[in-house]
């Protein structure tokens, strides 16, 4: 299922990421603080376990978050995997390397690191377009053993939203924005250019 988050927020640091004339310092905190609020409604459901702890006055019963994994893509998802494993610093971290190529759009797998553990795995991706990435990377985690239970992205295209709550319905999708069109060369539009590139400041021109 997919959940576009409409929060103001959330919608405000969309706007900044959007624009072209938002610089690169900007531009960095507002990815960061809108995966901050991504993560925590996709994490609304996630597994907990109850444990009791002993306060300065008493015994309390509380939960705590079970095992979960994160994977992104190299390499403008790196910085949505820092804020997630900043939130969680128990959580498991890995990436997979993948690039379109440029004719066929179709994915190719160049890299993959990811931890040695079982469990609940997330995908952060920033832009899921044509879902090709989306879709081998899950190929991948389910070969090595891992659960996908969600994809955050800050922009989703509608076909990528159709593709892959057809082929996945029991993963959760959390974007702040589904855009209706992908160009000849599968970015999405309007979106927001290459994150990547406008992250890292390596912008041609």
């Amino acid at each position: 299922m997919v959940h576009v988050i409409d929060h103001p927020i959330v919608q405000n640091e969309l706007t900044i990421l959007r624009n072209v004339a938002t610089k690169s310092f900007n531009f960095r905190k507002s990815l960061k603080k809108i995966t901050t609020f991504l993560l925590y409604e996709m994490m609304r459901n996630t597994r907990t376990t109850r444990m009791e702890v002993e306060t300065s006055l008493g015994k309390s019963e509380g939960l705590v978050m079970d095992e979960i994994i994160f994977i992104t893509v190299l390499r403008a998802g790196i910085p949505m995997l820092e804020t997630a494993l900043d939130i969680f610093p128990n959580a498991q971290g890995g990436f997979v390397g993948i690039k379109r190529d440029k004719e066929s759009l179709y994915p190719i797998v160049y890299f993959v690191n990811l931890p040695n553990v079982t469990g609940d795995a997330f995908f952060l991706d920033p832009m899921v377009a044509t879902a090709g990435t989306v879709v081998k990377a899950i190929k991948i985690l389910c070969e090595r053993g891992c659960k996908p239970k969600g994809i955050v992205s800050i922009i989703s295209s509608r076909k990528a939203v159709e593709i892959l709550t057809e082929k996945y319905p029991s993963v959760d999708i959390v974007t702040a924005a589904v855009d209706e069109k992908l160009n000849k060369n599968g970015y999405i539009v309007p979106g927001l250019g290459d994150c990547g590139d406008r992250y890292y400041g390596s912008e041609i021109g």
